[in-house]
Protein backbone atom coordinates (compact mmCIF):
# COMPACT_ATOMS: atom_id res chain seq x y z
CA UNK A 1 0.00 0.00 0.00
CA UNK A 2 1.23 3.27 -0.84
CA UNK A 3 1.05 6.09 1.86
CA UNK A 4 0.55 9.68 0.54
CA UNK A 5 0.24 12.44 2.94
CA UNK A 6 -2.07 15.07 0.82
CA UNK A 7 -2.39 19.08 1.50
CA UNK A 8 -3.24 22.01 0.25
CA UNK A 9 -1.22 24.86 0.73
CA UNK A 10 0.33 27.28 -1.37
CA UNK A 11 3.47 27.65 -0.09
CA UNK A 12 5.58 24.95 2.64
CA UNK A 13 8.14 26.74 5.09
CA UNK A 14 11.57 25.53 3.92
CA UNK A 15 11.66 24.02 7.11
CA UNK A 16 8.37 22.39 6.68
CA UNK A 17 9.64 20.57 3.71
CA UNK A 18 13.08 19.61 5.13
CA UNK A 19 11.27 17.20 8.37
CA UNK A 20 8.98 15.85 6.14
CA UNK A 21 11.00 15.18 3.82
CA UNK A 22 13.50 12.90 5.70
CA UNK A 23 10.48 11.34 7.68
CA UNK A 24 8.97 10.80 3.96
CA UNK A 25 12.67 8.88 3.27
CA UNK A 26 12.57 6.85 6.42
CA UNK A 27 8.95 5.55 6.02
CA UNK A 28 10.02 4.63 2.07
CA UNK A 29 12.31 2.08 3.81
CA UNK A 30 9.22 0.09 4.23
CA UNK A 31 6.51 1.44 2.36
CA UNK A 32 5.93 3.46 -0.75
CA UNK A 33 5.78 6.81 0.17
CA UNK A 34 4.67 10.34 -1.33
CA UNK A 35 3.91 13.96 0.08
CA UNK A 36 1.45 15.28 -2.42
CA UNK A 37 0.22 19.40 -2.39
CA UNK A 38 -2.79 20.03 -4.20
CA UNK A 39 -2.52 24.05 -4.50
CA UNK A 40 -5.33 25.67 -5.30
CA UNK A 41 -5.56 29.33 -6.19
CA UNK A 42 -4.58 31.95 -3.53
CA UNK A 43 -8.17 33.14 -1.61
CA UNK A 44 -7.89 36.06 1.32
CA UNK A 45 -8.65 35.17 4.77
CA UNK A 46 -11.81 36.58 4.09
CA UNK A 47 -12.89 34.53 1.41
CA UNK A 48 -12.65 31.43 3.78
CA UNK A 49 -15.96 30.09 1.64
CA UNK A 50 -14.51 29.98 -1.66
CA UNK A 51 -11.31 28.69 -0.24
CA UNK A 52 -12.59 25.66 1.29
CA UNK A 53 -15.06 24.74 -1.54
CA UNK A 54 -11.49 24.79 -3.79
CA UNK A 55 -9.68 22.77 -1.43
CA UNK A 56 -12.26 20.40 -1.26
CA UNK A 57 -12.74 20.11 -4.97
CA UNK A 58 -8.83 19.52 -4.91
CA UNK A 59 -9.26 16.47 -2.47
CA UNK A 60 -12.48 15.10 -3.78
CA UNK A 61 -11.00 14.62 -7.51
CA UNK A 62 -7.52 13.04 -5.77
CA UNK A 63 -9.67 10.64 -4.14
CA UNK A 64 -10.61 7.28 -5.53
CA UNK A 65 -13.20 4.43 -4.90
CA UNK A 66 -10.16 1.89 -3.57
CA UNK A 67 -8.01 4.55 -0.94
CA UNK A 68 -8.29 4.38 2.46
CA UNK A 69 -9.14 8.32 3.67
CA UNK A 70 -7.33 8.81 6.95
CA UNK A 71 -8.30 12.56 7.83
CA UNK A 72 -6.50 14.58 10.25
CA UNK A 73 -8.83 17.12 11.62
CA UNK A 74 -9.06 18.35 15.62
CA UNK A 75 -12.56 16.74 16.19
CA UNK A 76 -10.87 13.30 15.24
CA UNK A 77 -10.09 10.47 17.82
CA UNK A 78 -7.19 10.57 19.74
CA UNK A 79 -4.72 7.17 19.74
CA UNK A 80 -1.63 7.25 21.69
CA UNK A 81 1.51 5.93 19.62
CA UNK A 82 0.74 2.11 20.24
CA UNK A 83 -3.08 2.36 19.79
CA UNK A 84 -1.94 4.44 16.34
CA UNK A 85 0.36 1.35 15.24
CA UNK A 86 -2.44 -0.43 15.59
CA UNK A 87 -4.39 1.00 13.42
CA UNK A 88 -2.10 1.99 11.18
CA UNK A 89 -1.44 -1.99 11.02
CA UNK A 90 -5.29 -2.84 10.15
CA UNK A 91 -5.34 -0.06 7.43
CA UNK A 92 -2.28 -1.90 5.92
CA UNK A 93 -4.00 -5.19 6.18
CA UNK A 94 -7.06 -3.92 3.99
CA UNK A 95 -7.48 -4.42 0.27
CA UNK A 96 -6.99 -0.61 -0.25
CA UNK A 97 -4.49 0.07 -2.61
CA UNK A 98 -3.48 3.95 -1.15
CA UNK A 99 -3.27 5.41 2.34
CA UNK A 100 -4.16 8.86 1.67
CA UNK A 101 -3.15 11.44 5.11
CA UNK A 102 -5.51 14.75 4.81
CA UNK A 103 -4.12 17.59 6.42
CA UNK A 104 -6.56 20.40 5.49
CA UNK A 105 -5.80 23.94 5.12
CA UNK A 106 -5.89 27.11 7.19
CA UNK A 107 -9.47 26.76 7.78
CA UNK A 108 -9.66 22.42 7.56
CA UNK A 109 -11.62 20.41 5.31
CA UNK A 110 -14.92 20.54 3.67
CA UNK A 111 -18.14 18.36 4.54
CA UNK A 112 -17.63 16.22 1.41
CA UNK A 113 -13.95 15.20 2.27
CA UNK A 114 -15.06 14.68 6.32
CA UNK A 115 -17.67 12.63 4.99
CA UNK A 116 -15.31 10.55 2.62
CA UNK A 117 -13.10 9.56 5.22
CA UNK A 118 -13.05 6.10 6.42
CA UNK A 119 -10.95 7.49 9.58
CA UNK A 120 -10.80 10.82 11.56
CA UNK A 121 -7.44 11.35 13.79
CA UNK A 122 -7.05 13.98 15.88
CA UNK A 123 -3.11 14.89 16.22
CA UNK A 124 -3.48 16.66 19.35
CA UNK A 125 -5.77 18.01 21.71
CA UNK A 126 -4.46 21.53 21.05
CA UNK A 127 -5.24 23.07 17.43
CA UNK A 128 -2.56 23.07 14.91
CA UNK A 129 -0.98 24.81 11.96
CA UNK A 130 -1.58 22.96 9.26
CA UNK A 131 1.65 23.13 8.41
CA UNK A 132 2.52 21.38 11.86
CA UNK A 133 -0.08 19.39 11.42
CA UNK A 134 1.96 17.57 8.72
CA UNK A 135 5.12 17.36 10.06
CA UNK A 136 3.24 15.66 13.37
CA UNK A 137 1.87 13.25 10.54
CA UNK A 138 4.73 12.13 8.82
CA UNK A 139 6.23 11.43 12.29
CA UNK A 140 3.85 9.64 13.96
CA UNK A 141 3.43 7.41 10.75
CA UNK A 142 7.01 6.53 11.19
CA UNK A 143 7.04 5.88 14.56
CA UNK A 144 3.44 3.74 13.67
CA UNK A 145 6.32 2.22 11.32
CA UNK A 146 9.09 1.53 13.87
CA UNK A 147 6.71 0.40 16.19
CA UNK A 148 5.83 -2.45 14.16
CA UNK A 149 8.39 -3.56 12.45
CA UNK A 150 9.91 -3.46 16.16
CA UNK A 151 12.51 -0.81 15.21
CA UNK A 152 13.93 1.14 18.20
CA UNK A 153 12.46 4.47 18.36
CA UNK A 154 9.57 4.55 20.18
CA UNK A 155 10.48 4.48 23.96
CA UNK A 156 7.89 3.34 26.29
Amino acid sequence: MKVIFLTTTNKFPPWLDQLSEEYAKKISFWLPVELRNLATKNFSRQDKEHKLKAEEESFINFFKADDFVLLCDESGKNFNSIEFSKKIENILSTSKKRLLIVIGGAFGVGTQVKQRADMVLSLSNFVLNHHLALGVAVEQVYRAVTILKNVKYHNQ
